[in-house]
């Protein structure tokens, strides 16, 4: 559908942003809630969760690039004499 480009990694974070300022009261109920819960566990949830979200996205970047650098390095796949046949008759 769309290509891995800047331009849809630009369209995502603007989709996100209007998400964000379009669920901003629910949001903030949220986390109330989260402080809520935090201050009587005695527990960071917030913050904890802000550090799995990361490590989450930068394992994700880390396996886009090793697939990305494996494609490239590896080596070029044979043509079958099918394909030609199925390219040629089009």
């Amino acid at each position: 559908m769309l290509g891995d480009t800047l331009r849809t990694r630009l369209l995502v974070a603007g989709i996100l942003a209007a998400a964000l300022v379009l669920m901003q009261g629910q949001l903030r109920a949220a986390l109330d809630a989260f402080h809520v819960v935090e201050t009587e566990a005695g527990l960071a949830l917030v913050p904890s969760a802000v550090i799995v979200v990361i490590v989450l996205l930068l394992y994700i970047q880390d396996r886009r690039q090793a697939l990305r650098l494996q494609r490239l390095t590896a080596p070029p796949r044979p043509v079958s004499a099918s394909s030609i046949r199925r390219c040629s008759t089009r």
